[in-house]
């Protein structure tokens, strides 16, 4: 049985997708973090399970990253 967390980081996980898929010129972390109403440690979580994925990708560094869906 899966924990309600993790159905929620599911679904914040298809959101962050969603968004991304939707922005041709991507979003950085301050919008995602605000579409998605998620704080920044969790957020990495979700980024970084992108970038397991390979289902998204990122271009800059620091605060001038933007994400992108593949």
């Amino acid at each position: 049985m899966r924990s309600a967390v993790a159905d929620d980081a599911d679904t914040k996980f298809d959101a962050m997708l969603d968004l991304l898929s939707e922005a041709p010129n991507g979003l950085r972390s301050e919008q995602l973090r605000e579409a998605l109403s998620i704080e920044k440690i969790p957020f990495r979580a979700l980024v970084k399970a992108g970038f397991d994925t390979d289902l998204i990708y990122s271009t800059g560094e620091k605060r001038s990253t933007t994400f992108f869906a593949k």
